[in-house]
């Protein structure tokens, strides 16, 4: 009586380890908010699931939710504020955009790491967070992790996974360790807007919340994939044309790098910091109108993932080339700007 009591008092779940077997416990043990009931002795494997369990079983759904049921800042008078990690800056300038499609009432901070969004955290107040969940350094995992450890609002926030590449075994794992959701990438507009809708009450234009497309529509069997489509690129960034030749131009000028760091852990062997440059490029090319680029990055990836770096090498060349491509277009691009500015002053000269 004295057990079922201080149960009752709790609030929230109970785990209750109990010197019996498992043949002696109740089937209707009294645990008024959940829980389980454990025999001891207890092994580290059954303790961890029963937690796994209990605390998936409290997680809360993300239903469909009506915009009022949405808990507006404690300040009526600020603006939603809106904190997007991830080190990619095209990732960072997309969800931007997207993002302020949402009107006036919000703002964005932008973190290019974990430690740099945790710096933000300690002297910012925020609503909502998109975390990309693979970066260097401290990964989005890890950040919720010391987020969740500040306390305070910090406990309850929403805090979205943005990350590829998800798994169901992955996805329950990123719950597990403090995720609210996921968006998958490339970030799907209508998506977007949904998730927003549902944490703030408020949604992405509706001029721009449509499914974007994906690189991965186009079929493999394609004899010759273009280097650039613009269309395409448009509607990967969300309808903007402008965004979409901002993105390919930073794309293009983050490729030198990008090649160093491919081959450099190639020749180093290093499996792990080839993922973490081709996984980056990946997420590059998903908001970017380069078929071609986009296909083989995809592919290699997979194949890292699933059978390591040897798997890859015959792969390289190819990405190699369509670099170069892509590169040789930008020269080509800006030396076609530069002559046609220089044109129009000679013409204002002679005028």
């Amino acid at each position: 009586a004295n057990w079922r009591e201080r149960l009752s008092r709790l609030d929230c779940p109970a785990l209750v380890m109990v010197n019996a077997s498992p043949s002696d416990l109740p089937d209707d043990p009294p645990l008024p908010h959940g829980g389980e009931l454990l025999s001891k002795p207890l092994s580290r494997h059954a303790l961890t699931e029963a937690i796994r369990r209990t605390r998936q079983a409290t997680l809360p759904a993300l239903p469909e939710v009506a915009a009022d049921t949405a808990t507006p800042p404690e300040d009526a008078s600020r603006p939603w504020h809106i904190l997007c990690v991830d080190d990619t800056e095209s990732n960072r300038l997309l969800l931007k955009e997207l993002i302020l499609g949402a009107g006036s009432g919000v703002e964005v901070s932008l973190a290019a790491s974990g430690e740099e969004a945790l710096a933000l955290a300690r002297h910012s107040t925020f609503d909502l967070v998109l975390m990309d969940i693979r970066m260097q350094g401290m990964d989005g995992v890890e950040t919720t992790r010391e987020l969740r450890r500040l306390g305070g609002h910090w406990r309850r926030l929403p805090i979205i996974a943005v990350t590829a590449h998800v798994q169901d075994n992955q996805r329950r794992d990123l719950l597990d360790n403090g995720l609210d959701g996921m968006l998958e990438k490339p970030i799907d507009t209508a998506q977007l807007s949904q998730l927003m809708q549902h944490h703030l009450g408020i949604g992405v234009d509706s001029d721009v919340a449509e499914p974007t497309a994906s690189p991965r529509a186009i079929r493999e069997e394609d004899a010759e994939l273009a280097e650039v489509d613009l269309a395409l690129g448009t509607r990967l960034a969300g309808g903007r044309e402008a965004l979409a030749h901002q993105l390919l131009d930073q794309l293009i000028a983050s490729l030198d790098e990008t090649e160093a760091n491919i081959r450099d852990a190639t020749a180093r062997g290093d499996d792990e910091a080839l993922l973490n440059t081709i996984h980056a490029l990946n997420g590059a090319c998903r908001y970017c109108g380069v078929p071609r680029l986009a296909l083989l990055v995809e592919t290699l990836e997979t194949r890292l993932r699933s059978r390591g770096g040897e798997a890859v090498e015959p792969l390289l060349p190819d990405l190699y080339a369509a670099m170069e491509g892509l590169r040789a277009r930008g020269t080509y691009h800006a030396s076609s700007t530069t002559k046609a500015t220089a044109n129009a002053t000679s013409s204002d000269k002679d005028t």
